[in-house]
């Protein structure tokens, strides 16, 4: 009888190709966690900034300032709504500001923009096809909105905000 000291070919090449198809099957498996946490992230980052666009455009309408002297008076059209509101400064406090709230274009996708003293650029919302303001004018009788607000002294209670089938209601300013 002969005494073996070590491994035939064949019993090498089997267990490397055992350990290949191991080491590409964890691959795989790696490579589609990391696409599922990368899918997570895009969708946390897009809830973040949907969530923040929205903090912003109600904290602007909600601070509007029609009283003190120098603010803009309230104005709306289906595209485009301009008044004056108080915003936050790095400072931490509050200052005058004009704001214009408009349907336009970023990255060549539709998006709600507010501009802030004709100069800070913020993408409120994003990623629908059609967009549009309504002015609520009374309440009463289940509320009459209106496509058109003039420059006057008073400003809507509320601005509808239409986008594709969707309609987002900010109120303006503080009420009762």
């Amino acid at each position: 009888m002969r005494c073996r000291n070590g491994f035939t070919l064949i019993e090498i090449l089997v267990a490397l190709i055992v350990g290949g198809i191991v080491i590409v099957g964890a691959h795989d498996i790696l490579d589609a966690l990391t696409r599922s946490a990368n899918a997570a992230q895009l969708g946390a980052v897009s809830a973040d900034r949907s969530a923040n666009g929205d903090e912003l455009l109600r904290s602007l309408t909600g601070r509007m300032d029609l009283a003190t002297p120098g603010a803009k008076p309230f104005f709306g059209s289906e595209r485009i709504t301009a008044f004056s509101s108080w915003c936050e400064v790095p400072r931490g406090w509050l200052e005058s500001c004009s704001v214009v709230l408009a349907f336009d274009t970023s990255f060549g996708k539709a998006a709600l923009i507010a501009r802030v003293n004709d100069s800070t650029r913020v993408v409120l919302l994003r990623g629908f096809t059609s967009g549009s303001f309504r002015y609520l004018e009374s309440a009463a009788n289940g509320g009459v909105w209106q496509r058109l607000w003039g420059r006057g002294v008073s400003a809507p209670s509320a601005i509808g905000v239409l986008i594709d089938r969707d309609t987002l209601i900010i109120a303006v300013g503080e009420r009762g």
